[in-house]
């Protein structure tokens, strides 16, 4: 009995996410890079802005911030579209002072509805990083 349930939660496993990257594959959507703020502090890491190349998924904002010694990217998404995102994901990646990516993050939301905002939050589990970027933006 124990086999064939860890067989069946196996194959469940297996086609959830053969589902996922297939649909990932076909429904992205990328960004580029607007234009990088200026930083004074030495402390805070700077951040990359945005924007849509399609502007379906909109990035409206982004930051950083800390709650109870915990780091996280937070910001908003909107679907400027009048259709329903069955999953929507941001993508976050993290670079040191040598421009090396140190760490990766993301944030998802099922079922954001037409013309809705989602406000994202993504953890951040290395604190020493320099500057970071939203690298992706996709849907379906």
């Amino acid at each position: 009995m124990g086999f064939i349930k860890k067989l069946l939660k196996f194959i469940f496993y297996s086609v959830l996410f053969v589902s996922v990257i297939s649909v990932m594959a076909y429904t992205s959507k990328d960004i580029s890079i607007n234009k990088t703020s200026s930083s004074t502090s030495q402390t805070k890491p700077s951040k990359k802005y945005v924007t849509s190349n399609i502007e379906d998924l909109e990035v409206l904002d982004f930051d950083l911030k800390r709650e109870d010694d915990v780091l996280y990217v937070i910001g908003t998404v909107r679907n400027n579209t009048n259709r329903q995102y069955s999953y929507v994901q941001v993508e976050i990646n993290l670079f040191d002072n040598d421009n090396n990516l140190v760490e990766s993050t993301l944030a998802n939301a099922n079922n954001l509805g037409p013309h809705q905002n989602w406000k994202f939050k993504a953890l951040v589990l290395n604190n020493n990083f320099k500057y970071y970027k939203i690298v992706k933006v996709e849907g379906f």
